[in-house]
């Protein structure tokens, strides 16, 4: 990785003419090209925790400025890294999960709200003019499906509150948390494979 450490990744694309391929960390969410030369195999001791990061949505809750519902602006997505940074340094951020949901069939997310103990996400973008508001019961764009029934590898449930840690964002619409109640198994994990890699 960047930072010269060891993490576990799911290879998500094919070989480039350059010998590099796209990898997601799968306890933070963040992607990265690197070398094949850069790659290890996993020890099998370290695939029994499951992969810690989970993806996000404020999809449906507020929507971007403009017409297109899944595509945010680079003012927007600064507003919202900026609240994301200000409440991890100063507060505890707990995210409500109001449903579990894809786009296309494809890759699951929970539609939540992040909120420190003063602001909810929604409502600070919604204040700086970046996102508007929805009016309950808009109904969802036809490429997004809810999904009632789901094993959570997370053990979270819709209607529950969960103090997170917001680990990787890419815009409003995608971005990925981890449960602050694994943060020592993590850490002990992190630590384990900092041991071997040496």
């Amino acid at each position: 990785s960047e930072d010269r450490r060891w993490y576990r990744a799911l290879i998500v694309s094919g070989v480039t003419p350059a010998g590099e391929v796209e990898v997601m960390y799968v306890d933070y969410g963040n992607r990265e090209l690197v070398s094949l030369t850069s790659l290890r195999s996993i020890n099998e001791h370290f695939l029994k925790l499951k992969a810690q990061a989970f993806r996000c949505s404020l999809y449906n809750l507020i929507h971007p400025r403009g017409q297109d519902p899944f595509v945010w602006d680079e003012a927007a997505i600064l507003a919202f890294q900026e609240f994301v940074d200000a409440a991890s340094d100063q507060f505890e951020l707990q995210c409500t999960i109001f449903a579990l949901a894809s786009r296309n069939n494809r890759e699951l997310f929970n539609i939540v709200d992040l909120m420190t103990p003063f602001q909810s996400a929604c409502q600070f973008l919604t204040e700086r003019g970046v996102a508007k508001r929805l009016p309950p019961q808009t109904p969802l764009a036809a490429s997004v499906q809810l999904h009632s029934f789901y094993y959570s590898m997370h053990e979270i449930k819709i209607g529950s509150e969960e103090d997170v840690f917001v680990t990787h964002v890419d815009d409003p619409q995608t971005f990925y948390c981890q449960l602050e109640r694994s943060a020592d198994v993590l850490l002990q994990l992190s630590e384990s494979i900092s041991r071997l890699s040496k």
